[in-house]
């Protein structure tokens, strides 16, 4: 899936769930951003581009971003 095509419907569903935002909307809300941030790192990493961060966590930053 191109990359601008994933975002555009993360972006979508992040919206959508802040209109309706109460509590455990939040959380979803929370968990589609860290998902979002996950597939771009992703994404970044399939093409061997630097990923300073991942939100879950998972890679830790380092000098030169790889």
């Amino acid at each position: 899936m191109p990359i601008n095509k994933m975002f555009h419907d993360h972006q979508r569903a992040l919206i959508l769930a802040d209109h309706a935002a109460t509590g455990e909307d939040r959380r979803d809300q929370a968990e589609l951003a860290t998902r979002l941030g996950n597939d771009i790192a992703d994404w970044r990493e399939d093409r061997g581009l630097p990923v300073m961060t991942r939100p879950d966590g998972d890679a830790e930053p380092t000098a030169d971003g790889a």
